[in-house]
């Protein structure tokens, strides 16, 4: 007869139940928000990545310059061999604004500015100066008598 009514749940076991069940979906939803934060941070990582690719582009067309037009901090204008088989030395143009967020564009050969990154919070550049004029030819003669010149 005992068996017979201890058919269904109490009050009690379907409250702790739900309790342990809401307690299970907080933690559940709290993973799910920490999760989704840090994808959000996955794009911070992305532009480090952009911005790289975009220094090591303007590094290396900053190797190949062969005469600079424009030097500033914030604006670098030079050319560099020609590049789209026109026979004619390309112009190319690097800039900072700090409208809107932050550009850094590009213009080629006079033509419209390109962002080519956005969202550049501070961008400066310096200069340092060497003197590439021809040496006199007859210091450049080594001595055979001194040690340090001799080869």
């Amino acid at each position: 007869m005992n068996a017979a009514r201890r058919a269904g749940y109490t009050l009690v076991e379907l409250l702790v139940s739900s309790v342990s069940a809401t307690i299970l979906m907080a933690g559940l939803a709290s993973a799910l928000f920490i999760a989704g934060q840090a994808l959000e941070g996955r794009s911070a990582s992305v532009e480090r990545c952009q911005a790289a690719d975009v220094q090591s582009t303007l590094l290396a067309d900053l190797e190949h310059a062969t005469s600079f037009v424009e030097r500033t901090s914030d604006v670098v204008t030079f050319t560099v061999p020609d590049r789209n088989g026109d026979g004619a030395a390309e112009t190319l143009s690097y800039s900072w604004t700090d409208a809107a967020g932050g550009e850094l564009r590009l213009s080629v050969n006079g033509g419209p500015a390109v962002t080519v990154l956005s969202g550049v919070k501070g961008f400066e550049l310096s200069w340092s100066s060497r003197d590439m004029r021809k040496a006199d030819p007859a210091a450049a003669v080594p001595n055979p008598d001194v040690w340090g010149e001799r080869w």
